[in-house]
């Protein structure tokens, strides 16, 4: 008799193998993928203003939640770093998420790579604000570890925001790294 791990063994590998060779998990083969062309979703060649608005944009948030952290590191009690906490957890996710796709409408550059820093940056925050918010449960007085941390999470947002001029993403902007 075949023992319960070794089956899930096999089940674990084929289903590896399935997917590497591009079969839908719930067998069949997988959908194509379909390109810009076909969706009719137009590439974007370039730099345009769609990408600079949307670059401004991001860089605002990034850089008001940076602000609100860096308000609550000087707060004097727990409960007033809970409100920017929160922001810090639901806004860097979420600034996180919106920059990818940003970024994928976005050709290689220094645009690019300005995106892509913003996204860590908040995606970072994110993180850094998920592990605070229990903290100021735990027993003892955790407040100055948190407080630090605060002020280290928006001084790397407002740095990150601040990381290349205002019209990075603008059509004029548009070359290759430099």
């Amino acid at each position: 008799m075949i023992a319960v791990s070794a089956i899930g063994t096999v089940a674990v590998v084929a289903g590896a193998i399935a997917l590497a060779v591009g079969l839908d998990p719930h067998g069949g083969a997988a959908p194509p993928v379909r390109s810009a062309e076909q969706s009719g979703t137009p590439a974007r060649v370039g730099l345009d203003a769609a990408s600079d608005a949307q670059a401004r944009r991001m860089r605002r948030v990034t850089q008001a939640l940076g602000a609100e952290l860096s308000a609550a590191a000087h707060c004097a009690t727990a409960e007033c770093a809970v409100p920017a906490l929160r922001h810090g957890v639901m806004g860097g996710r979420t600034n996180a998420m919106l920059a990818g796709v940003v970024i994928a409408g976005v050709p290689a550059g220094r645009c690019h790579d300005y995106l892509f820093g913003l996204q860590m940056a908040n995606a970072a925050a994110q993180d850094d604000a998920h592990w605070l918010l229990p903290k100021l449960y735990e027993r003892g007085d955790p407040r100055r570890e948190i407080f630090t941390q605060l002020a280290l999470a928006g001084h790397m947002l407002r740095h990150a925001a601040l990381a290349a001029p205002a019209d990075v993403c603008s059509p004029a902007a548009d070359g290759p790294r430099g």
